[in-house]
């Protein structure tokens, strides 16, 4: 009989562990869950700020346009920056798809996770 009130013992406090240590897990995944929903969030305006930036570009070559005394070269310039606007908010809408296809819950990113934008240069 004593070994068996032994046996549960031990049964118990291996339980009592288990249980604080899955509460620990769990604070800590919640946790990692709110940052990268925070970074997740910072990007996302970063891409709308660049897609507002794109608007005003498309706005300025527009308006520019109606104006008699408007350059080729001027309006050429105008456009170039809104095709590298154009470009890099295609690149980071990629990127957070290819964040969003590897999401695992309560789990850190790592810098070889998120594959860096490549730019390259208008010639």
């Amino acid at each position: 009989m004593d070994y068996i009130n032994i046996i549960a013992a031990i049964v118990t406090v291996a339980a009592f562990v288990f249980a604080i240590w899955q509460y620990i897990d769990s604070r800590h995944r919640a946790a990692t869950e709110r940052e990268r929903i925070a970074m997740q969030r910072e990007r996302l305006r970063g891409a709308s700020s660049t897609a507002v930036a794109c608007a005003e570009a498309a706005n300025l070559i527009v308006q520019r346009g109606k104006n008699s005394d408007a350059t080729t070269v001027e309006l050429q310039n105008i456009a170039r920056v809104l095709r590298g606007s154009l470009l890099l908010l295609g690149r980071e809408l990629d990127r957070e798809d290819h964040i969003l296809g590897i999401w695992e819950f309560g789990k850190r990113l790592t810098i070889s996770d998120v594959e860096p934008m490549n730019r390259q240069t208008d010639e």
